[in-house]
């Protein structure tokens, strides 16, 4: 899947099919999301470039990316869902704690201009099961006050309903550009952070 999207965007980051490491791919990624506009029009490009900076981020931990995975026989879609096979580390332990239970690790992308709401949040904890977890992370291009999107997270946490992380453009090109000089230590603690935050 990322292989396809730096291809696919040869123009803008030159793939060379000779270098295809996981830290050549997440180097051509993270410049693809200044070149995909917010709103509907981008939507799916969007949603494909998370998937594959997802991919590369996170595999072997999260494996098998399904997108627009179907539920609730077919009524919803989820943006994309991964399966946790994580054997140490941050996703281990969300799928190894008796709260969260992290099967699978559920991602909503928001590619919106403006902040994300109530309405986006519960979209995504009304996601969540006994068979799938409750945990996930929600995608969006820029968060203005972050300190209230923190708040809305913590709250849905401390009421048992779920625990979600959001991760901007910011932040996962940040994690790409960590992944492209093997800094896996900065990409746990980012992730452990956030996670943090949600319980303090």
């Amino acid at each position: 899947m990322y292989k396809e999207l730096a291809k696919r965007h040869s123009s803008l980051a030159v793939f060379n099919d000779q270098d295809p490491s996981v830290t050549a791919i997440c180097g051509r990624l993270a410049p693809l999301f200044s070149q995909i506009p917010s709103g509907a029009q981008g939507a799916t490009d969007y949603q494909n470039l998370v998937l594959g900076a997802l991919t590369a981020l996170f595999y072997p931990d999260l494996t098998q990316p399904h997108k627009e995975w179907e539920i609730h026989d077919g009524r919803k879609r989820i943006d994309i869902v991964f399966t946790n096979s994580a054997d140490s580390g941050f996703f281990a332990q969300r799928r190894d704690d008796n709260v969260t239970h992290a099967n699978t690790v559920i991602v909503e992308c928001k590619n919106y201009s403006n902040d994300i709401h109530n309405q986006e949040i519960d979209q995504l904890l009304g996601r969540f099961d006994r068979n799938r977890g409750y945990f996930g992370i929600i995608t969006c291009r820029d968060i203005d006050d972050r300190d209230i999107l923190k708040k809305r997270l913590k709250d849905a946490a401390t009421r048992g309903q779920g625990y979600i992380i959001a991760l901007t453009d910011k932040d996962l090109m940040e994690m790409l550009e960590a992944k492209s000089i093997l800094n896996d230590e900065g990409i746990r603690d980012k992730l452990f952070r956030l996670y943090r935050d949600l319980l303090t």
